[in-house]
């Protein structure tokens, strides 16, 4: 999500169907030696392009940035996913010239499958407790720009105002949203820190050999014990696991779990307010976060 709060924040942000339109492949395949292999673009990402091609009889993903911008955080997703799947999946870091131009940097590894089924809420929860368990080795200057759930609850913040102001959030849930980003505010320093994902969807979570594989680190920080786990749950078609069980089990109690809930949808419906992707959606953000209210 930070990422995406950044490039949505500039005001020459360029126009994402663009700058995507622009990554030419070719290059990277040249680099891996394989400059005629057969490629297909991989549908889905944001900040990202990528790419599956037939290398030698073995399906490989090549993913790069949009956007020189955006290198940085690919860098760290390389970082993380050699930490935790290098061997398992033969990740690689690449460098591939383009005519005048710096040289652009590419993920290369295995391709992944998608999951059989999706994951249950607690199946989500004990994946996520087992890559924090590893990336607890991992330091956390890997991360950069020192961004962390302040950084966030400061952008809910500002969010909050710009969908107020568009007439997105009424007066009164306006006010009770506020008290509980000032909540956030006031104690996120209190709650166990460690390297969070920051965009743990169920897109963002794929198979190899079966097992349960999480990809696209690029949005990592240093967050809190049980945010990537609240941040899945407020994926739409999450909405069916939606009743009391899902909540208090994390360490930071049902209040600060619910203010987190309603944190991510408010930073989700300025992103598409931005974005002017939240026409037509089945549900307003204010109905997404009484969802959430009513859990508690």
């Amino acid at each position: 999500m930070l990422s995406k709060l950044r490039h949505f924040a500039r005001r020459n942000a360029g126009d994402l169907a663009s700058l995507r339109s622009r990554v030419d492949v070719r290059p990277a395949l040249k680099a891996i030696g394989a400059p005629d292999a057969p490629v297909a673009p991989v549908s889905g990402g944001t900040l990202g392009v990528g790419f599956i091609a037939s290398v030698n009889g073995r399906q490989q993903f090549l993913k790069c940035s949009v956007s020189a911008d955006g290198q940085h955080n690919l860098e760290k997703e390389i970082r993380i996913l050699s930490h935790l799947y290098g061997e398992m999946l033969a990740i690689r870091r690449i460098e591939a010239s383009e005519d005048d131009a710096p040289p652009r940097v590419w993920l290369l590894m295995d391709a992944l499958c998608p999951l059989a089924a999706p994951l249950a809420p607690r199946d989500t929860l004990t994946l996520v407790q087992a890559y924090r368990s590893r990336l607890a080795s991992l330091p956390v200057d890997c991360l950069e720009g020192g961004d962390t759930l302040g950084t966030l609850v400061e952008d809910a913040e500002a969010a909050l105002a710009e969908l107020a102001s568009a007439g997105q959030i009424g007066a009164s849930m306006h006010d009770d949203l506020r008290s509980r980003l000032t909540f956030l505010a006031r104690e996120w320093s209190n709650f166990p820190s460690g390297i969070a994902h920051g965009d743990l969807g169920p897109r963002n979570i794929m198979a190899s050999n079966g097992c349960p594989v999480v990809i696209d680190w690029e949005d990592a920080f240093l967050g809190i014990d049980g945010y990537d786990y609240l941040y899945w749950l407020t994926f739409f078609e999450n909405r069916r696991y939606y009743n009391r069980d899902v909540l208090g089990l994390t360490p930071l109690g049902i209040d600060a779990e619910v203010a987190l809930l309603a944190m991510i949808l408010i930073l989700k419906g300025g992103l598409a307010l931005r974005a002017n992707t939240h026409v037509g959606n089945q549900l307003t953000v204010e109905q997404r976060i009484d969802e959430v209210l009513a859990l508690a």
